[in-house]
């Protein structure tokens, strides 16, 4: 069955590669003087999980631009960790 990779679901959903997101959060991450950390760690997390969890992408963006206006979202138990550590495995 053919389906879309999480790279493309995050994509389509947040509007932004899933690659350039990640090595913004980095940059963000090892500036001490930055102040989108909590922003760029929020938008990567929520991104993940509902490419991982949500398969009706049209609900998924929905969901994902509400977050964009309140900052309010739910991922259960998942971290980013937990998610960037499943995306990952994806590769291999």
């Amino acid at each position: 069955m053919k389906q879309l990779s999480t790279a493309r679901k995050f994509k389509m959903i947040t509007n932004k590669d899933i690659f350039k997101a990640s090595k913004e959060l980095e940059k963000t991450m090892k500036d001490d003087e930055s102040n989108d950390t909590t922003e760029n760690v929020e938008f990567v997390q929520y991104g993940l999980y509902l490419a991982f969890y949500n398969p009706d992408l049209t609900k998924a963006k929905q969901e994902f631009s509400d977050f964009m206006k309140t900052g309010e979202f739910d991922t259960g138990e998942e971290t980013i960790k937990s998610l960037m550590d499943k995306f990952k495995a994806t590769f291999g």
